[in-house]
């Protein structure tokens, strides 16, 4: 459900056979909106790096022109926990923006519908 909505693989985590061991990391959809609902000046600088993919202080449209990088991962993750009340580990590896997305028993398919629409409504042009 996950790489279908959002047009990604899964990097690490599934068989040949396609079974799982409950853990996988998906690749999450780049560019995508992240930046900080606190209008805080104290808030961590990974809150405050990426909106549309462009860097504080950098030009251009943002538009997947470069990739992601561990502070847009960090900003992604605190966003999630903070506003959403999500906590998906997030990380960047080999620039791409992977979730540790982990079948567990407090973990039920409304989570994962909730995870995969508010990635999605993180994307520009939403």
């Amino acid at each position: 459900m996950l790489l279908e909505a959002w047009g990604t693989k899964v990097v690490l985590g599934i068989s040949a056979d396609g079974s799982t061991a409950g853990l996988v990391a998906i690749e999450l959809p780049w560019p995508l909106r992240v930046q900080s609902h606190s209008s805080s000046s104290d808030a961590p600088p990974a809150v405050r790096v990426a909106v549309n993919g462009v860097r504080n202080g950098e030009e251009g449209e943002g538009e997947g022109e470069e990739g992601p990088t561990a502070e847009d991962a960090a900003a992604l993750n605190l966003l999630l926990r903070q506003k959403y009340s999500i906590e998906v580990p997030v990380a960047c590896v080999s620039g791409m923006l992977l979730a540790r997305i982990s079948a567990q028993i407090y973990n039920s398919m409304p989570d994962y519908v909730r995870l995969k629409d508010v990635v999605l409504s993180l994307r520009p042009g939403v």
